[in-house]
């Protein structure tokens, strides 16, 4: 008992490794239990295993003799202790056996299983891993079986070569009566004796055998069941501890998991509210940041765009009043080209004048000149006259002559002050032009920085302007007016008495020239100084006539040159006074009158002319004074806008740097932080999945092992077991060693009928008859 139990102790470890063994048993159900046949089959396609098929007992084979199957009493006890160490190793080695049985029965539940699998697919992922995992345990399981089952039949096939040698030499039980050497013939009386010594030591050596081997197997299958029940029993204790272990683990487990999890969530949630605690407080800073940057931005926004609106609306403004200041430029620009035109035509007038009052120099040059010959005829007539005759009429006539030379004399003054009133007028003339040429210079370009301030300005400029042309205008008609009192005075018509009348002088003259030769010889010599007069009035014709041609080109100087000389022939001519009477007046001292009344006239409107020249030019003053004040602050203004905006855009710069920095200060343990959690959120996930799989590769272990437990507890059973073992011996014995146990079988059995007979009292005993038959005796045998 102790041997075997030990021998199955030191096989079991083989198939169960680890402090708490599982033993893979397979699920017993009785509609899928094979039957013997079936067992035998699958038991015999391992390649350890040769089969052997059953043979049948033949009953018609001719019964030989008992005395050749008896063997010797020694050989007998040898075979019968070989044979009891062989059923003891038999009995040992049944579990290898089992196993191998259990694993090819688990080996084709599991491919059915697999198979069906295919039709229709599991609920569990890990399904098709445990039964990869199944089959390959019980394919190792297969090997591991075979290998011990070699070891078993290399172990008994020297006991069993032992029991057949024995055999042999204790009679050849199953040897031939040809094979049997011929011996000499004995006596019927000593075979009867021997044969009766035979009986009866084989019955009784048969009878210790069969009673010690059926107490031997009572012992063994008494044992065997016994150490099976407990081995089951602590398996099952095993069983149902590791189970409990397992439960108590996996409680223990998931406590500690739920407690984990628990103060997991706890600290997660704490964190969370930290987080988010300290993400409200770090939003609250940013959104006061933002709002803060925002307003900031708005008011400089708004700055900026009530700037640039203020800028555009006086840009605006500025435009506009550029637009107006244009268009009252061009508007300007035409009463300049219309002052311009009438000027020239005031100009071409006062040439036309000029080219009039040079004629009337000449004509006065001629009158001078009739007026010097009749001085000399009325200085001859009058000495003539005083030293003949006293007579008043001519006396008269003598003053008015005298009147007319002097009315020439200052004829030719005011025509010589007309002539420089002239000049000094084109020269103001030309000085307007320039100065008008300068303001529309100066409006076209400070008319795109006009305001409605200077438009006022324009306006009254325009109106001095408008002063200035109607003053033109008005010296325009009044030189005409005057050249048309010159002209009615220039009229043939109305000087035709005088000019009658001095014929009649000359007539008379003539004859009292005729009458005496000292009025002739004083005529010769006025005659002289006639001539020197024409030659300076033709001098004086050709600097009138270069003055006109030069007038344009000459400058100041030269200009002061001709009035200096003009003076001098005036002072010359001054002081050529007659010493004689003046003559009664006459239609020149008429012009003379009206020529003082012209020139006052014209003097008054020159000095208008220079009156609203001033005015236009302190107004002209003023205006650039206010404009470039105006100018000057706009430019600061401007100047001040600009570094404001400057300012401002510096400032927004250090916030934007300010708040980048804040920003990228605040992010970074943020950002550390997310990677932080995101690298324990993916380590856990990992963790998780990898947790989830084994666990649910572990419940489904278990949940197959339980079903597997629950299926062979419920099935377990020891039917067939002994047919089991008996075809297995078969079918793994040899050939001759079966065929001597069945006939050592069959002597048991007749060993068996023999002493049942005896111990009945009958005894049907076979003796064999001479004719070779045989013979029924009942009691002692005969001698033949």
């Amino acid at each position: 008992m102790s041997d075997s139990n030990k021998s199955k102790d030191s096989q079991r470890p083989a198939n169960n490794t680890g402090p708490n063994p599982k033993r893979r048993r397979t699920i017993d159900r009785s509609g899928e239990r094979s039957p013997v046949t079936q067992r035998d089959g699958a038991e015999a396609s391992s390649p350890t295993v040769s089969t052997v098929p059953h043979r049948q007992r033949n009953p018609d084979a001719p019964r030989q003799n008992v005395s050749n199957a008896l063997p010797k009493t020694a050989a007998h006890h040898t075979s019968a202790a070989s044979l009891k160490t062989l059923m003891y190793q038999f009995f040992e080695n049944f579990e290898s056996f089992q196993l191998r049985s259990r694993a090819v029965k688990h080996l084709k539940h599991y491919s059915k299983i697999q198979e069906q699998s295919h039709h229709r697919l599991s609920d569990f992922s890990s399904a098709s891993n445990l039964q990869m995992n199944e089959r390959k345990a019980a394919q190792d399981d297969i090997e591991k079986a075979d290998k011990q089952i070699t070891d078993f039949c290399n172990k008994i096939s020297p006991a069993l070569r032992s029991i057949l040698q024995g055999i042999s030499e204790g009679g050849g039980i199953g040897a031939t009566p040809s094979s049997t050497p011929d011996r000499p013939m004995v006596s019927e009386a000593k075979l009867n004796t021997v044969q009766d010594t035979i009986k009866k030591d084989l019955e009784t050596a048969v009878k210790k055998d069969i009673a010690e081997s059926q107490q031997s197997m009572k012992d063994f299958f008494q044992s065997q069941t016994s150490a099976l029940k407990e081995a089951l029993s602590q398996e099952y204790e095993q069983q149902f501890k590791s189970l409990k272990e397992t439960l108590m683990q996996e409680c223990e487990e998931r406590q500690t998991s739920h407690k984990k999890t628990l103060t997991q969530e706890e600290e997660e949630r704490v964190k969370s509210l930290k987080k988010s605690l300290a993400q409200e407080e770090e939003e609250r800073v940013k959104s006061l940041k933002n709002s803060l940057a925002q307003d900031y931005e708005k008011r400089i926004a708004d700055i900026r765009l009530s700037v640039a609106q203020e800028n555009r609306d006086q840009i605006a403004d500025l435009k506009k009043g550029l637009a107006n200041e244009s268009e009252k430029n061009t508007a300007l620009e035409k009463k300049m080209v219309d002052l311009k035109t009438e000027l020239d035509k005031a100009t071409s007038g006062q040439r036309q004048k000029l080219e009039s009052l040079v004629e009337q120099t000449h004509l006065d040059q001629q009158l001078q000149r009739l007026s010097s010959s009749q001085e000399d005829k009325l200085g001859e007539i009058r000495t003539y006259v005083d030293q003949k005759t006293e007579n008043t009429f001519y006396v008269q006539r003598l003053k008015r002559v005298d009147l007319l030379t002097d009315s020439h004399k200052e004829k030719l003054g005011q025509l010589e002050d007309r002539l420089n009133q002239a000049e000094d007028d084109a020269r103001r003339i030309e000085n307007l032009e320039v100065q008008i040429c300068n303001l529309s210079r100066l409006i076209n370009k400070k008319a795109h920085q006009l305001s409605d301030s200077q438009e006022e300005k324009v306006g009254e400029l325009e109106a001095s302007l408008n002063r200035l042309k109607d003053d033109n205008v008005a010296t325009h008609q009044l030189l005409t007016s005057q050249n048309d009192k010159l002209s009615k005075l220039d009229d043939p018509k109305a000087t035709t008495a005088s000019i009658e009348d001095l014929k009649k002088l000359e007539a008379r003259m003539d004859s009292l020239a005729s009458d005496t030769p000292k009025i002739n010889d004083f005529i010769k010599e006025w005659r002289v100084h006639l001539e020197l007069i024409e030659k300076g009035a033709q001098l004086f014709n050709t600097r009138l006539v270069s003055l006109e041609s030069v007038a344009s080109t000459l400058s100041a100087k030269e200009l002061d040159d001709i009035r200096t000389e003009m003076a001098k022939m005036d002072q010359r001519i001054r002081n050529f006074n007659p010493k004689h009477e003046s003559l009664p007046l006459s239609a020149d001292s008429i012009r003379h009158a009206i020529w003082l009344e012209v020139e006052k006239e014209m003097e008054n409107k020159a000095n208008a002319t220079k009156a609203a020249l001033a005015h236009v030019q302190s107004g002209l003053h003023k205006f650039l004074k206010t404009e470039r004040e105006e100018r000057e602050a706009l430019e600061a203004q401007c100047a001040e806008v600009t570094r404001q905006l400057l300012e401002a855009q510096q400032e927004a710069a250090a916030t934007k740097s300010e708040l980048w920095e804040l920003k990228k200060r605040m992010n970074d343990p943020t950002l550390k932080q997310d990677k932080l959690l995101d690298c324990f959120e993916e380590k856990l996930n990992s963790r998780i999945g990898a947790v989830v799989f084994e666990f649910r590769n572990a419940l489904d272990g278990i949940c197959l092992h339980i079903q597997g437990l629950g299926a062979w507890q419920n099935n377990f059973s020891t039917k067939g077991l002994y047919k089991d073992i008996l075809n297995y011996i078969n079918a793994t014995m040899p050939d001759g060693t079966v065929v001597q146990l069945r006939r050592l079988k069959q002597r048991m059995e007749v060993a068996e009928t023999r002493i049942a007979a005896c111990e009945n009292g009958t005894s049907n005993k076979r003796r064999k008859l001479p004719s070779g038959g045989s013979k029924m005796v009942s009691g002692d045998q005969a001698d033949a």
